[in-house]
């Protein structure tokens, strides 16, 4: 039994006529006869019993029409599915994403599951320098990341360049520097800098000031999480430097200001491999840079 013959035979069982399954079928009648007959001696019974004006189904008729429309009926799905995800419309999607990376193109993550919502799409979170490696290793499809944590060599992965990320002082409101909308790194020294591992700060090595942890702070503690940091900065006791759009959703007991007399915006990046060929990527990558567009 094959699947074509299955089908015309629920067609005729549905239009309880041979002449109305061919019509609706496309395909003459005789055709249509002869698949039914053939179906009949491969399995050795009668499935329906004709005469001038109708046919019936036998009880083994019966049998294989109930099974039968279900089975079809899985097949649609089957075949719907490996079409959707030839063209990206289902699958999953695995992301790689820095942990302290602007939330703002992310928002291009919402506009992808809505539009594609039988695409399972994994989030690990990495650290900055990390992210390549999971792409460049084919753990991850797409990596989120800060140009500068790239290697040297990217050959064989495609690079998108999203925005330039501003960072920005974080403190308390109590903070004597809180009531400031920006500061100078002159205004700085003696501050106690709390800062999360995750980021790599490398960007600002070459910038005129140097590196804000060891030129204008007395000291640096580490924060081993990201709510760890928070509530170190919410006590007071010190002020650490994020991307500002992290920091737009704090509450009033935070402030911020950002730094007025050196660049600190490093490149936030799409990376993927080129010879990677999950059809939903270039979907997700297009939905983030629609984005950015906007």
């Amino acid at each position: 039994m094959n699947f074509e013959q299955l089908r015309i035979f629920i067609t005729v069982v549905e239009q309880r006529s041979f002449t109305k399954a061919a019509e609706a079928l496309y395909i003459s009648h005789s055709t249509t006869s002869r698949n039914v007959s053939a179906l009949e001696e491969m399995l050795g019974v009668r499935l329906l019993a004709r005469d001038n004006r109708s046919v019936r189904l036998t009880p083994a008729g019966d049998l294989l029409y109930r099974e039968g429309s279900k089975l079809l009926k899985k097949i649609e799905v089957i075949e719907s599915a490996v079409q959707n995800a030839g063209q990206g419309l289902a699958g999953k999607l695995m992301i790689a994403c820095s942990n302290l990376l602007s939330c703002e193109e992310l928002e291009g993550y919402k506009d992808f599951c809505k539009k594609y919502p039988d695409i399972t799409l994994s989030i690990s979170r990495q650290e900055t320098k990390s992210v390549w490696d999971q792409v460049a290793e084919g753990a991850a499809d797409v990596g989120l990341t800060f140009y500068h944590s790239l290697p040297s060599d990217t050959d064989g992965c495609e690079i998108r360049r999203l925005r330039r990320e501003r960072f920005c002082v974080l403190m308390s409101s109590a903070h004597p520097l809180s009531k400031r909308g920006s500061i100078t790194l002159d205004e700085l020294p003696g501050e106690v800098f709390i800062h999360f591992p995750e980021i790599d700060y490398g960007f600002m090595e070459n910038q005129e000031h140097g590196e804000l942890i060891s030129k204008v702070t007395k000291e640096a503690k580490p924060a081993g999480s990201m709510s760890s940091l928070m509530f170190q900065v919410l006590s007071g006791s010190g002020l650490t430097l994020l991307p500002c759009s992290i920091t737009r959703s704090l509450g009033k007991d935070y402030a911020t200001a950002e730094i007025s007399d050196a660049d600190m915006s490093p490149n936030s990046v799409l990376i993927w491999r080129q010879d990677n060929l999950n059809p939903t990527m270039q979907l997700f990558v297009g939905a983030v840079l629609d984005k950015i567009k906007d």
